[in-house]
């Protein structure tokens, strides 16, 4: 009996006790009114009717009165209570409480100030871990390779911003407790692994080359984590070579080429000079014809090469790397330990700085040995590339002396920087030598650097993969917090224009995901007051299709959570009808809405707003009504709300489903 009365809601238990009163009062006035009938005593049948109906309605009123000033404070005040450090009595106005409302503002107080006393110690507790931490954080971040950790089963544990850019396979990106199967073939991997479990040295590692599913050749090396063996963790790094292989096929193919062309045109003009060389070979019209054979064997041979010259310019030199012009010119002024000003413009240049400073290192020291005094380094944008100019006052350098310093290693420099290196005399008396660079990008116009963060979570390295996802416990499952911007509110007809979500593992924000969406349509004025999405800003963004399947790939193997989700899951599905894919979304479905109706009960206001007011969440002005905003919001709501709805005994996934469909007249819930 007690545990069917612990099922039903607080208020439906004092409804159904003013029920029964209601009905035991009107019983015994109909048994008193059934007596006096029975001794005709209509006058008093009449007053036994009165007084029912009398007493019905004055325990409707009392009940009416307990609803409202007892039962509805008592949900909203142990809904609050629930929530660690709620604390905020003056909002709480419950005067037929008592001083159980006082109360319970000020065990909230208590619990926090408990509270805030205890994050004090543990912050000074954990603040040289925190600096060491963000210390690792920022040297993973910043190595140039990608660096993964992989669970047991390959799942993805961390990884720093190279490998998210490294691992990308048409709308799958990396993230926390994703399958490393999703981006590269796994057969190299696994086979490392097995080299490695075969290894009886803890600090061993095994080399590998493998693909991304895009076609991208990668080589890394691959060991096990400390103390796991080969059946634990792994740290895996890799690094693109697909350039290099691509570069080196191509020269490859046109070393054959060459020989292919060269060969038989060498052959020919070596049988044309030995029939002139010949004494006795063809005289008079028919020596003039073998000369004039051969002539157009060399014109032939002359086009064959240039044609194959401009071939080999095209081939990218993958040894070549970025630095900036500054950069470049203070190394030159280290290399050679002399006196020299320094011009450089806001350049980035694509060379091979070592051989450069080579170059320069054996240059300047000649120059100067003729006393031609302090040196000028002047680099500066030069049509479509960048000119390095050594200047100074006196005389040029003479062509002889200068091609005298290039020796054939100097020369293969200039060679691979397809240029030369030549004497100039200027206007006003100085001198300089003059080094043309073709490869360059104002470092205005280079993209963004890779943010420097490290995704991780060391707890997923433990955990097994969850089975029947309604039965994990809740703080062991993935969460992706999502909101959409719209063309309006008819989610049939409507379409998406921005789209937002955040990725929650273990009980924080680990990844978040962002787009605009072309509507395909034009977007309201209406709908542009609300979220300040206009048809410029979509003009060259996504199709609806691209970005629902990139979203679809970010919620992977995760439940979804929404503020009113009926409306966002019913734009995705329609989305998807009017764009047919292999994609559903049948993900698991939290609304926040119902979430709320759980805790603090169905007579409080449950927009995103007063929610957010009821959990102490600020949300600035500018965020409202934008889908990254308003997930920010519903997810900070969300992880709010998951301690106090644990504390009501709903542990697992499949607790709140049956507890949110109690209040099934709010909003649909959206789990068969």
């Amino acid at each position: 009996m007690e545990a069917w009365g612990a099922r039903l809601g607080l208020r439906l238990r004092v409804f159904l006790l003013f029920a029964a009163l209601a009905v035991g009062l009107v019983l015994a006035l109909l048994a008193g009114a059934w007596l006096g009938g029975r001794q005709g005593q209509e006058r008093l049948v009449v007053m036994a009717l009165v007084s029912g109906l009398l007493g019905v309605t004055l325990v409707a009123g009392l009940w009416l009165l307990f609803d409202e000033h007892v039962a509805r404070p008592i949900e909203a005040l142990a809904g609050a209570m629930r929530l660690a450090g709620w604390g905020d009595s003056a909002a709480f106005d419950a005067p037929y409480l008592g001083d159980l409302g006082p109360a319970g503002a000020a065990l909230g107080e208590a619990m926090s100030a408990q509270n805030t006393r205890m994050a004090r110690e543990v912050e000074q507790a954990l603040a040289q871990a925190a600096t060491s931490q963000a210390r690792l954080e920022v040297l993973l971040a910043d190595m140039p390779v990608a660096v993964l950790l992989l669970s047991r089963d390959l799942r993805v544990v961390l990884y720093n911003p190279q490998a998210a850019a490294l691992l990308v396979a048409g709308e799958a990106r990396p993230g926390l407790g994703r399958n490393l199967a999703d981006f590269v073939e796994l057969a190299p991997i696994l086979h490392a692994i097995d080299r490695l479990s075969h290894e009886e040295d803890p600090e061993a590692r095994s080399d590998l080359l493998c693909t991304t599913h895009a076609g991208q050749v990668l080589t890394g090396h691959l060991r096990c984590l400390p103390g796991s063996g080969a059946e634990g963790g792994h740290v895996l790094t890799l690094q693109d070579v697909s350039a290099q292989s691509s570069a080196s096929r191509a020269a490859m193919a046109l070393n054959a080429e060459i020989l292919a062309t060269i060969t038989p045109a060498i052959a020919a003009l070596h049988s044309l000079l030995d029939t002139l060389t010949d004494p006795q070979g063809p005289q008079g019209e028919d020596r003039s014809r073998v000369r004039m054979a051969a002539q157009a064997q060399v014109r032939s041979l002359t086009r064959d090469l240039h044609r194959l010259g401009q071939q080999a310019e095209r081939i990218p030199d993958w040894t070549m790397a970025e630095i900036r012009a500054s950069d470049l010119a203070e190394a030159v002024r280290a290399r050679i330990g002399r006196p020299l000003t320094l011009a450089t413009s806001s350049l980035i240049l694509r060379a091979d700085a070592e051989a450069l400073l080579d170059l320069w290192g054996r240059i300047v020291p000649a120059v100067d040995r003729e006393g031609r005094g302090e040196f000028r380094l002047e680099i500066t944008a030069e049509g479509a590339g960048a000119l390095m100019a050594l200047e100074w006052q006196g005389a040029p350098l003479p062509f002889a002396q200068l091609d005298a310093l290039l020796g054939p290693s100097e020369r293969q420099v200039l060679d691979r920087h397809r240029s030369d290196i030549w004497p100039e005399t200027l206007h006003d008396g100085r001198a300089r030598l003059c080094l043309p660079l073709r490869d360059l990008a104002p470092a205005a116009d280079r993209p963004d650097r890779y943010p420097r963060r490290v995704t991780y979570d060391f707890d997923l390295l433990d955990r097994q993969p969850p089975g029947d996802i309604r039965l994990t416990p809740l703080e062991q499952l993935t969460y992706v917090v999502f909101d959409t911007e719209t063309t309006g509110l008819d989610p049939e007809t409507d379409a998406i224009v921005q789209i937002a979500a955040q990725r929650i593992v273990n009980g924080r924000v680990c990844e978040t995901f962002e787009m605009l969406v072309n509507p395909d349509r034009p977007i309201p004025a209406s709908a542009q007051a609300i979220h300040g999405i206009s048809d410029e800003m979509v003009a060259t963004a996504p199709t609806a299709a691209i970005a629902i399947g990139r979203f679809h790939h970010f919620a992977r193997d995760a439940v979804l959570v929404a503020h009113n989700a009926p409306f966002d899951i019913g734009l995705l599905r329609a989305a998807l009808r009017r764009h047919p894919q292999p994609l559903t979304f049948e993900h698991p479905v939290l609304d926040t809405v119902l979430l709320s109706a759980i805790l603090f009960g169905q007579s409080q206001s449950h927009t995103l707003d007063a929610l957010c007011d009821r959990l102490g969440i600020l949300i600035p002005p500018e965020a409202r009504h934008s889908a990254m905003g308003d997930t920010d919001a519903t997810a900070r709501a969300f992880l709010r709300m998951l301690p106090a709805l644990k504390s009501k005994g709903l542990h697992r996934l499949a607790d709140l489903i049956i507890a949110a469909r109690k209040h099934g007249r709010l909003i649909r819930d959206l789990n068969l």
